[in-house]
């Protein structure tokens, strides 16, 4: 499932062929929480300090939340008068695309995208192209922590982390498509969403964030055999890789105990010596034997993880049914799973059986709950279809949600066959959407400005950064932003020496001149600085003017007036 075949390919091309209209730009697009954060009052027209939800998924206490995240984004091409390709203008609505997992940091959309047969025919590139190309949306592909160019750790199936690598490729997205075309086009607060497998699991936690953050219109979320109950998935897989129904994912049980093991400091039970992993396998320096080390390895495979697993199992003694009890996993942890298994025990974690015990699971089983998406799906104010075999041996149908908590969104496309096989029914499904009227008629609420930005978007705008304050009266400096001045008391902080200066939108003086007179911390040359305009008049004004969010600090250097 990692590639679409090649007669797939050329099937979908032969089916789409009269509808594709649009030509497509493809880049990889680069960007962290950290970067985003600053730029977004000034360059996207977010205000995330004022969004608790953003800050749940992109503040300074998230991780990652510095880390550089990577993506493929697609956006559509017309010709100009001259004959020449550039961007649709208008308000185009959005496409996401999640992938299935991939062991390899490398085996993903910004990295896989060339010239190379290989390349066009992987199911990324195929449905982001497709959507594009037929429709006019913006399509992404992210990477993923972890993948790509973060260096994280990989977050397998952790639900903040997706959001975390997914909403800065999406703001700075945005920013660009309104800063290239002089907002003649504009990233629709609209998206559909499409995953298998980890995809569908990550397609359910992007929907969410982007609905409940920037409250983008939800149109359709099509998610593919998603992992919905992590504590009950943990129990009923390891009974199944035990009785050897599983050998072909021992990847899969590596992947997830290492992001459960001490990697993520949000995780409820980092530190707290309660880490899925067998530590007998991960304490050692010897990297034959070091399991975790595997997966930073720049040519490691799937497969190569799966016969590792089998060579470890037959030098250790251990019959390839207990890889997972015995190497994998600690075996605490199987021994509490295996027990509520045998015990016919539907939640192993819920506080009122047996076997949970504070100290010993209970931090796990925190962690465990707090990432499930079932409640999500019952809550969903927004179409959800789940795509899902009553054969799945990986992630078993009683993963599935009871539709009748959400009739009016929640439905089920019931498969048959195998995980493998019943991805490419679901893909295909997928793909073949895009035909669907709810597709192609959607229109979005329009964003664009079909004359430009003009004077009040793009000329004057507050400050994206944070600067000195003094009250007056007082002597004692503090450090503050144009949001601080906006929330409350406006007249009284615009009237503080510096405010209005730097934050002529919110006080009301865009029709004043001015550079901001306050010293302001921004990032330059990979790290922060305290610098006023002066500093920008003194030398290489054009590079330093630059610096995104600086034409608005320093408004008369940077030649911003109108």
């Amino acid at each position: 499932m990692n590639n679409v075949a090649p007669d797939y390919a050329t099937f979908f091309t032969a089916v789409f062929s009269s509808l594709l209209t649009y030509g497509v730009r493809v880049k990889t697009v680069c960007a962290s929480c950290n970067e985003v954060y600053i730029q977004s009052r000034s360059l996207y027209g977010y205000t995330p300090r004022s969004n608790a939800e953003y800050d749940k998924y992109c503040g300074d206490d998230v991780y990652g939340y510095d880390n550089t995240q990577s993506g493929l984004v697609m956006v559509p091409l017309v010709e100009d008068e001259n004959g020449n390709l550039v961007e649709k203008q208008g308000t185009l609505p959005a496409f996401i695309h999640s992938r299935t997992t991939k062991v390899n940091r490398y085996d993903v959309p910004s990295q896989m995208w060339s010239t190379t047969s290989d390349g066009h025919r992987s199911v990324e590139m195929l449905t982001c192209f497709l959507a594009t190309a037929t429709k006019g949306t913006v399509s992404f592909a992210p990477d993923f922590m972890g993948y790509g160019l973060s260096d994280a750790s990989k977050s397998y199936l952790i639900r903040n982390s997706y959001v975390t690598s997914f909403l800065p490729l999406w703001i700075k997205v945005a920013g660009e498509l309104t800063e290239d075309t002089d907002c003649k086009t504009a990233l629709a607060d609209a998206a559909f969403i499409q995953g298998y497998s980890e995809g569908g699991y990550a397609s359910i936690a992007i929907g969410e964030a982007l609905n409940k953050v920037f409250n983008v219109e939800i149109v359709r979320i099509r998610s593919g055999a998603p992992t919905l109950s992590l504590e009950k998935s943990i129990m009923s897989s390891t009974s199944l890789f035990k009785d050897g129904l599983l050998k072909d994912y021992y990847y899969t049980a590596l992947l997830f105990a290492a992001a459960y093991s001490s990697t993520n400091t949000n995780l409820a039970n980092y530190g707290a010596g309660q880490d899925i992993v067998n530590t007998k396998y991960t304490n050692i320096t010897d990297p034959v034997l070091n399991i975790l080390s595997w997966l930073e390895e720049s040519d490691i495979t799937a497969n190569l993880v799966n016969e590792r697993m089998l060579n470890l199992a037959s030098d250790e003694g251990i019959n390839d049914n207990d890889i997972i009890s015995e190497i994998i996993f600690d075996p605490e942890i199987v021994s509490f799973m295996d027990d509520a298994y045998n015990d016919g025990v539907s939640n192993p974690c819920s506080p009122s059986y047996s076997g949970y015990q504070v100290g010993i699971n209970d931090l796990i089983c925190e962690a465990l709950v707090d990432n499930s998406l079932t409640d999500v799906l019952y809550s969903a104010q927004y179409p959800v279809q789940i795509c899902h075999s009553v054969e799945d041996e990986l992630v078993t149908y009683d993963n599935i949600p009871d539709i009748t908590r959400n009739p009016e969104y929640l439905t089920i496309a019931a498969q048959t066959g195998d995980h493998f096989t019943a991805g490419g029914t679901c893909i295909t499904s997928d793909i073949v959407y895009f035909t669907s009227a709810e597709f192609r008629d959607y229109t979005p609420l329009v964003k664009h400005k079909a004359d430009g930005c003009g004077i009040t978007n793009n000329n004057c705008a507050d400050s994206p950064f944070r600067f000195k304050v003094i009250k007056t009266g007082t002597a004692n400096k503090i450090t503050r932003d144009c949001e601080w001045a906006a929330t409350r008391s406006t007249n009284l902080r615009c009237s503080y020496e510096g405010v209005a200066e730097t934050c002529p939108l919110t006080c009301g003086k865009c029709q004043t001149c001015i550079d901001s007179t306050s010293r302001i911390r921004f990032m330059y040359n990979g790290r922060f600085i305290t610098r006023d305009c002066g500093w920008v008049r003194n030398k290489n004004t054009l590079g330093r003017c630059r610096v995104a969010g600086m034409e608005h600090s320093c408004r008369k250097t940077c030649n911003q007036c109108v």
